[in-house]
């Protein structure tokens, strides 16, 4: 029997039947309770509990059968033993023998309330704890009550603590990201309650669908839980992660890489919901072992989570590790026995915030007319914290003149104020988001009118103008000489070579010493007087190509040289130009003083195999002494023939 007032009791009596146990204060050691032993017979009995002190008295009155009214007292010596990797025995003892001969049921706690189990025999005094995890410690109780006519449990017996001990790591929960042409396959790693023990390294094996009997293995060290693969897209990989302890490595986790899809998903927009994500998808038929969903920051593509779910479960709600203002990528496959299918992608804030940031970095305005334009640069979405719905553009004047201009459209980068005045505006623009607006950027505007600005254009053109001439000037001037020297280049004057433009005093043959002359065939010039030829005016007629003779020069009396000969021929040498020189042309004729003869020299054969030939057979010419003031002489040298220099 129990007194809710415990201390405040002076007197306590005890009755059963007509006997009574009467002590004035509580027991030592007691506070509230007494207790008196009986025999426990079946059936039930009348009790009378009394409680005094100065202010009064209290009686509490009950019936009952003593035996459907059994509460057990605490097991004894609990004690573990044949402690394995998984599974433990659990022991204990009773002080009342008669809890041997019962039907009792004991409730079994772990590690202090985490786990509860219930076990039910007659006389309990043990049993087999299963389903233990490796290497981890519990602390284990129990308590237990009667089986029939179950009243209340008793006390909890005292706490026993006892470690499991180590095996071979479970199964990894391995995942794979791609992009582009790198893959990276992660797993999660194992907890304490998975790693069966320390776990040493983790071993990746990768195989091609085309090469099965080909792997290539790679070991990791225990702190990374990743791998970096660069693949060919056009093959399909099988990769095995396995993960290794002092008792073995754990049972191995396969995933199969696909080659990537040619028909791209679209992404659709997600709105999360008290910072999580709720995803929800159509039940698909590929997906024979279930579904992953798994999520990045768009910001740190590679920090990527997963969720793994049963084939009859279509939606998850996404809350671990999500950040406000960060966007999200999310993406939902279909687990099949080969590679995992791609079914949506989705792309969202779990929770936008106002974008502090500053984003109209660059800012432009233009008037046209009495319109302004205000125009920026595309605001990139690795920037915003919130996703932009739209701009407003507000502006006013002195006289309160309000103009707004808005936009619907996020990929809009202008926005034109029209119909304003002549004036100073003052310029409000925003961005619009689910969390209100933001951004704000202000600046000032005066609207001039539109002739005053070609005004100022015709003249900043014009002084432009000048600028440019009067350095263009400046320039031509500093550099006359060398542009003079490229546009008007100095003509060079004629440069004579071997004097053929000479005098025909300086034409004379020196005279040549009998050793410096070598024999040459020399045809003779033969001289025919013919009469002058007198026109009707009385002047005497001239050859048109030469009237003046040589070089337009009076032709002059020449007195043949002291090597001049009488022969008519001197035979010499061959020379070894000749033949190479041709000139066809040359048709020399001169008379010989026989005026009736009218005899030509027929022309010679020029061709190039010959030597040279004269056109005619000539004489040795000597001049008349009496025409020296003629023109129509033509003073020769039988001796040798000139030639220019």
């Amino acid at each position: 029997m129990e007194n809710d007032n415990g201390g405040l009791t002076d007197s306590f009596h005890t009755c059963r039947e007509e006997a009574c146990l009467s002590f004035s204060t509580p027991p030592s050691g007691l506070t509230g309770r007494c207790s008196q032993k009986v025999q426990v017979d079946v059936g039930e009995k009348n009790w009378t509990l009394t409680a005094q002190n100065k202010l009064g008295k209290v009686t509490l009155y009950d019936h009952a059968d003593l035996s459907r009214r059994v509460r057990m007292s605490a097991p004894e010596a609990v004690t573990v033993v044949n402690v394995n990797a998984r599974n433990a025995s659990l022991q204990w003892g009773w002080r009342v023998k008669r809890y041997y001969r019962m039907s009792t049921k004991c409730q079994i706690n772990l590690n202090l309330g985490n786990t509860i189990t219930e076990v039910f025999g007659l006389g309990l005094n043990g049993t087999l704890l299963t389903n233990l995890i490796p290497n981890v410690s519990y602390r284990v109780k129990i308590r237990c009550g009667t089986t029939q006519h179950f009243w209340k449990w008793g006390d909890w017996s005292q706490i026993v603590d006892f470690h499991t001990k180590t095996d071979v790591p479970e199964a990894l929960d391995v995942w794979m990201q791609r992009n582009n042409n790198a893959t990276r396959i992660v797993w999660r790693i194992p907890l304490a309650n998975q790693s069966g023990g320390e776990i040493l390294d983790y071993t990746v094996a990768l195989t091609k669908a085309s090469e099965r009997g080909q792997q290539n293995t790679t070991t990791v060290p225990r702190t990374n839980n990743f791998l970096m693969l660069t693949l060919d897209p056009a093959e399909e990989y099988t990769v095995t992660v396995t993960a290794r302890n002092i008792n073995g490595s754990s049972p191995p986790a396969t995933i199969t890489i696909p080659t990537p899809d040619e028909t791209r998903v679209k992404t659709s927009r997600i709105r999360g919901t008290n910072g999580a994500f709720y995803v929800s998808w159509r039940d698909s038929p590929e997906a024979s072992c279930g579904y992953i969903v798994d999520w990045y920051p768009v910001e740190r593509p590679w920090s990527v989570d997963w969720l793994k779910l049963p084939p009859n479960q279509t939606s998850a709600n996404i809350t671990s590790n999500l950040t406000d203002g960060c966007r999200y990528f999310l993406s939902v496959y279909a687990c099949t026995q080969g590679s995992p299918v791609l079914l949506e992608n989705r792309e969202g804030y779990a929770t936008e915030t106002k974008i502090e940031r500053k984003l109209f970095t660059s800012l432009k305005h233009e008037q046209k007319n009495l319109d302004v334009e205000v125009s920026w640069d595309p605001i990139p979405l690795r920037q915003q914290t919130a996703y932009i719905q739209g701009y407003n553009l507000s502006c006013w004047n002195s006289n309160k003149h309000v103009v707004n201009v808005s936009t619907a459209n996020p990929e809009d980068t202008r926005l034109t104020a029209q119909g304003l005045k002549v004036d100073s505006y003052q310029f409000v623009l925003t961005a619009q988001t689910a969390v209100g607006e933001c951004c704000k950027e202000t600046f000032s505007v005066t609207l001039n009118s539109p002739t005053d600005k070609m005004t100022w254009l015709v003249l900043s053109s014009l002084g432009a103008l000048f600028l440019f001439l009067f350095f263009v000037t400046i320039i031509c001037y500093k550099q006359w000489r060398c542009i003079k020297q490229k546009i008007f280049p100095p003509i060079p004057k004629p440069v004579l070579v071997n004097k053929w433009m000479t005098s025909p005093d300086s034409l004379q043959s020196p005279y040549l010493l009998s050793a410096q002359v070598h024999p040459i065939d020399i045809p003779q010039l033969c001289n025919k007087v013919v009469p002058e030829c007198v026109t009707e005016d009385g002047s005497h007629w001239t050859f048109s190509q030469t009237p003046e003779g040589y070089c337009n020069q009076p032709l002059q009396r020449f007195t043949p040289s002291h090597l001049s000969a009488d022969s008519t021929r001197i035979n010499l040498p061959s020379s070894s130009f000749r033949g190479d020189v041709q000139n066809p042309s040359y048709d020399l004729r001169v008379w010989s003083e026989d005026q009736n003869s009218s005899s030509e020299y027929p022309l010679l054969d020029a061709s190039p195999s010959s030597q040279y030939k004269p056109q005619a057979c000539m004489e040795i010419f000597w001049p008349d002494p009496g025409r020296e003031g003629s023109k129509k002489c033509i003073p020769c040298d039988s001796a040798y023939i000139s030639l220019p220099r």
